[in-house]
């Protein structure tokens, strides 16, 4: 699911496919004490798309504990 870059629009649903590492560019975090109803990692793609990702996906930990060691 793609969420559209305008002031912080919630994300609705996951996207289920890993994001290559090389094609991220950035990302947030949604979370329901704001109010949207699902927390997620939103994540800003080289091809200017923001992916909405599940923070629970086994890839986005390792993606980010690949990050960290680098």
């Amino acid at each position: 699911t793609f969420c559209f870059r305008t002031s912080k629009i919630c994300c609705t649903r996951y996207s289920k496919k890993p994001i290559p590492s090389e094609n991220i560019k950035g990302y947030r975090e949604q979370v329901t004490l704001e109010h949207c109803r699902i927390n997620a990692i939103i994540f800003y793609t080289t091809n200017n798309h923001e992916i909405c990702t599940s923070p629970n996906d086994d890839w986005i930990l390792i993606l980010f504990l690949q990050q960290t060691l680098l």
